[in-house]
C-alpha cells in the first residue's frame, strides 16, 4: 500500500484483480454515441449503458462498479446480530 503523492485511494488496501469484458465496447476504442451522454451535452449522445461482464471476482462479491478509471468491488459479509 502506497501513501505517497496526492492519491486519495493510496491508503486503501489492494483490491483483487478480476476480468471485465463487453460485447458493446472494444478494448481501447472510443465509446459510440449510444454510450455517450446527451444529458451531459454530448450531441447525439443516447445515455445507453454498455453491456459489461466480469469474472474472477472474489467470493462474496455482490456488485462491481467503475469510477474514475478504477474498478471497485463491493463484497458483503454476514454480521452476527
Amino acid at each position: 500500500m502506497s501513501t505517497s503523492g496526492n492519491d486519495p485511494l493510496a491508503g486503501l488496501p489492494e483490491a483483487a484483480n478480476f476480468a471485465v469484458s463487453s460485447t458493446t465496447l472494444a478494448d481501447s476504442a472510443a465509446m459510440s454515441l449510444e454510450q455517450m451522454s446527451g444529458i451531459a451535452g454530448v450531441p447525439g449522445g443516447k445515455d445507453i449503458s454498455p453491456q459489461l461482464s466480469w469474472s474472477g471476482a472474489p467470493e462474496g462479491t455482490t456488485m462491481a462498479f467503475h469510477t474514475l478509471g478504477r474498478a471497485v468491488l463491493i463484497a458483503t459479509a454476514a454480521i452476527p446480530g
